[in-house]
């Protein structure tokens, strides 16, 4: 008994797959219509698909533009239903607006060692703190005032970045002083050095060289500025050595008074 030979050549095996693969084409095969939510771009070549809401939509060219057609698959659907509204976006709050302000000093005052007002014209006009060694004035320190209603005004429900403080210093025992800051809530200078008009005392500091210079404060000082439990800065030393006298230009002085200078945002 002899066999049929079986043709295992590339031709042959490229020829087998071709024809099984017509094959599989001409294959019958249900029709799918797909489903859509929305018309597809007229640029797709679809023409027929079938809505959510169980209409069968169709389109065609007739010669100018796409004609639609709705073809009702349910006897209880007479229109298109209504497109679903966007969500509303969120609501977005205001946002806050940075500033930077400045104030310059209103009044200045030196007092004695005896908490009494230095009344020459450089007690008057500058800012002087610590014992010099040479006069008799003894341990100094100062006040200095600001417009307060209007720091606190412009301050209101902010909240605080940066607080600095600007001054001329004129002079002191060494090339540099250290001097210490506290805050005073006196609308305008007292007769005596009012200790119960203070808080936050010493509790800063900072080195000056002479000329002006700019340092930076605690946020608590503006913080009190704010909450309008503080109108303005004391300077004091904490001791009669020499290494902490000096004297800053105030009001009236010629120079530049104090200025603060606060960011804030609201």
């Amino acid at each position: 008994m002899s066999a049929r030979p079986y043709n295992t050549t590339e031709e042959a095996k490229f020829k087998e797959a071709v024809d099984r693969r017509v094959q599989e084409i001409l294959r019958p095969r249900g029709f799918v219509v797909p489903n859509m939510q929305n018309d597809p771009p007229e640029t797709d070549p679809t023409n027929l698909w079938m809505r959510y809401d169980g209409r069968l939509r169709g389109r065609y060219w007739n010669g100018t533009a796409y004609v639609y057609v709705d073809y009702p698959m349910r006897a209880d659907i007479t229109s298109p239903p209504a497109v679903p509204a966007s969500p509303a976006a969120p609501a977005v709050g205001p946002v806050p607006v940075t500033y930077r302000a400045t104030w310059t000093a209103t009044w200045s005052q030196t007092y004695q060692g005896s908490n009494a007002k230095r009344t020459d014209s450089i007690g008057e006009q500058q800012v002087v703190f610590g014992a010099s060694g040479a006069d008799s004035f003894g341990q100094q320190k100062a006040l200095v005032g600001f417009d307060y209603a209007s720091l606190a005004t412009a301050l209101a429900s902010s909240t605080i970045q940066k607080v600095e403080l600007t001054l001329v210093s004129l002079g002191s025992t060494w090339s540099t002083v250290q001097v210490y800051f506290g805050e005073h809530n006196l609308t305008a200078e007292p007769t005596l050095f009012d200790a119960t008009g203070l808080s936050l005392r010493k509790s800063a500091n900072a080195r000056l060289a002479v000329g002006a210079q700019t340092i930076q404060l605690p946020l608590a000082f503006a913080m009190a500025l704010r909450a309008g439990t503080a109108k303005g800065l004391a300077f004091e030393a904490p001791s009669s050595d020499r290494e902490f006298y000096g004297r800053v230009a105030g009001v009236g002085s010629g120079y530049t008074p104090p200025q603060l200078t606060i960011t804030y945002a609201k």
